[in-house]
């Protein structure tokens, strides 16, 4: 199905002249489609798997990790050009999908109804902080490392639990990251280098159950980390800090986002640590934080 996708973005992109915005959020939406669909089967996505029920649990999905309506709704919008596609194409019958299936809509209607951006002020992420380096749980170097680099870099859950230990290097108290091991961008940290260091000189030898373990974040198995580790290790903190809000990594993005725009950083740069593809998530994610700080100020 992978052939079709490429043929359809060409057709939108060179023949029907949809604009570039258009474009990188189809692209993007018919990406994370096809990866929820290999990541179910384990294998890749053939034309059998692109069904209603798939189409309901991919939405579903996507709600569950915060996806607001109108991300959602234009999910389902491009699923539904690419289905029309593949029926000119002859590859799928005539209305195979029920895309107004109460299956379908039912995600849509319970995911947020707007895309407010929110991010961690500094009273609360100082509160994080104490609370962490004040704790006696075993794991407490560990997280603390976590939310530092997620606060101060932004990168997505997917790349940080990628990191190995050789994407570390360590000089005069300074940790620099490798966060593009193709493109050797390494990122010089500031304020998360001490938990970092923390972590590395003490907290990460609680975890190691075996003599060669390369993965920088461990579990408590002294296996590789996995998203839904972070996650929950995030949810975990935010409780016990008492956030108003639920302390997830979007809301550790968002807030990392502000910081690096307040220091000046370009925004290629801002684009590139986010691992955002499209420049315009970057702009669009800025002026909605940007509106926020006004509506609170």
């Amino acid at each position: 199905m992978q052939d079709y996708v490429e043929d359809f973005l060409e057709e939108i992109h060179s023949r029907l002249g949809y604009s570039k915005s258009t474009y990188l959020a189809y692209a993007t939406d018919l990406r994370r489609f096809m990866g929820y669909l290999q990541q179910r089967s384990g294998d890749f996505p053939r034309l059998a798997d692109f069904s209603t029920s798939q189409i309901a649990a991919f939405l579903e999905a996507e709600r569950q990790v915060g996806c607001n309506r109108s991300t959602l709704l234009r999910r389902r919008a491009a699923l539904q050009s690419f289905a029309a596609f593949l029926q000119r194409r002859g590859a799928l019958p005539q209305s195979p999908f029920e895309f107004h299936a109460l299956s379908v809509l039912e995600p849509i209607v319970r995911a947020r109804p707007q895309n407010r951006a929110e991010c961690l002020s500094p009273v609360q992420i100082e509160a994080l902080n104490r609370l962490m380096r004040a704790s006696q749980r075993p794991r407490a170097s560990r997280d603390h490392a976590i939310l530092s680099l997620l606060l101060e870099t932004g990168i997505s859950i997917g790349r940080l639990v990628k990191l190995d230990l050789a994407d570390v290097a360590v000089e005069k108290g300074r940790v620099s990251l490798n966060l593009q091991p193709q493109a050797g961008f390494w990122f010089r940290l500031g304020a998360a280098s001490k938990p970092m260091i923390n972590y590395l000189n003490d907290g990460r030898l609680e975890f190691i159950r075996q003599a060669v373990q390369p993965a920088l974040f461990l579990n408590q198995t002294g296996q590789r980390m996995s998203r839904q580790g972070v996650w929950q290790v995030l949810q975990y903190w935010g409780r016990a800090a008492s956030l108003p809000l639920s302390l997830s990594p979007r809301l550790a993005r968002n807030t990392a986002a502000v910081s690096l725009f307040r220091a000046d950083v370009p925004l290629e740069a801002i684009q590139s640590l986010l691992g955002h593809r499209n420049p315009h998530s970057t702009q669009a994610l800025l002026h909605r934080l940007a509106k926020l700080e006004d509506d609170e100020g």
